[in-house]
């Protein structure tokens, strides 16, 4: 697996970082801002910390739960650092999709097979996009005006919605009807082969397709056999995502602005359904800009800055670093044989 390209789109997420969040300090930041930093009690970070650590928790034991839907297990550490793994790939590849690949790779090697682990990323990915819509819908019925009167905030709330309901049935086409995913893999094979990635292009087309079908049974058992386990990882992945929501009104309100409980999370709601689909890596820069657009009339502007910080914080690094960290341990040892999968 090479490194190379995943450093290149590191260090572009960085510098993008970097530039955005220091230009944003620098047009906000002034004597306020001290003052304000000042009289943050401490106790506030301890919450923000808390409530991450909630986030992964949950995110990780739902992943848990979509294992054992297809009939196989994991560790509870396992699922965290495929949690963190997601996050940190996520970050560094355009439209926040890195990660979604990666954990059937991940997961092969914690002992769970291939086509299982499809299931797994295709099954949680369409959770996913089922509660991304529903922020859209909760962001349209309170900023509807604010939607249709700002021409970049429309235009980005209209492709979202139609990109998330294109993917939504997408992936189901492709766990319904295994013809469908059996071409696009001999495509992949073809493309592979051409450009020596795919040393075996029968063996890759066989192997493939075999478990495109071994997917699709434990997809059908998320619905059947293992219904219980599909209804408790859809529940962590609605806890996940109102978990990140709520972190913002947290930061928002730690840092000594009042913003009631409707409209911070209506706000948040609707900046997370706007960066879903940013094309930077982990919308950097986008992600900033589109909450100084969305927040201005709720935080005063010398708070504007320290908010943002605190939320990429939060919301992202912390998770990405020790994605990194849980990565470069990993990918060390990718020559290890996988193993049987572990019970929790």
């Amino acid at each position: 697996m090479k490194l190379s390209g995943n450093v290149v789109r590191l260090i572009v997420f960085i510098v993008l970082s970097i530039i955005s969040i220091s230009l944003i300090l620098f047009l906000t930041v002034n004597e306020d801002t001290y003052k304000a930093i000042r009289g943050i009690n401490p106790i506030f970070l301890v919450y923000c910390f808390l409530i991450w650590f909630i986030n992964v928790v949950i995110d990780s034991i739902g992943m848990i739960f979509f294992v054992r839907g297809t009939g196989e297990r994991i560790r509870f550490l396992d699922a965290c650092k495929i949690t963190c793994i997601r996050v940190f790939f996520n970050l560094i590849t355009p439209f926040t999709f890195g990660g979604q690949p990666l954990i059937v790779y991940v997961l092969n090697k914690f002992g769970v097979p291939g086509g299982k682990g499809t299931a797994v990323v295709m099954t949680r990915l369409i959770c996913m996009l089922v509660f991304t819509l529903v922020f859209g819908v909760i962001a349209l019925v309170f900023f509807n005006k604010a939607i249709t009167d700002n021409a970049v905030l429309g235009n980005i709330f209209s492709v979202t919605v139609i990109l998330t309901i294109f993917l939504f049935v997408l992936l189901i086409l492709l766990l319904l009807f295994p013809p469908i995913m059996k071409k696009i893999i001999k495509m992949i094979g073809y493309i592979g082969n051409k450009i020596s990635l795919v040393k075996n292009l029968e063996k890759f087309n066989s192997k493939s397709i075999a478990e495109i079908y071994n997917m699709r049974n434990s997809f059908k058992n998320f619905f059947s056999k293992y219904f219980g386990y599909f209804i408790l990882g859809f529940i962590c992945i609605g806890f996940f995502f109102a978990i990140q929501i709520i972190i913002i009104y947290v930061i928002i309100n730690g840092v000594g602005v009042y913003l009631s409980i409707k409209q911070g999370l209506a706000s948040s709601s609707l900046l997370y359904f706007c960066i879903s689909f940013m094309p930077t890596p982990g919308s950097s820069g986008l992600g900033e800009g589109f909450f100084v657009l969305i927040f201005q009339k709720n935080v005063p502007i010398y708070l504007v800055g320290i908010v943002v910080v605190l939320w990429r914080f939060f919301f992202q690094y912390l998770t990405a670093f020790l994605g990194a960290i849980s990565s470069a341990r990993f990918f060390s040892k990718a020559m290890v044989k996988p193993g049987r999968a572990r019970i929790v």
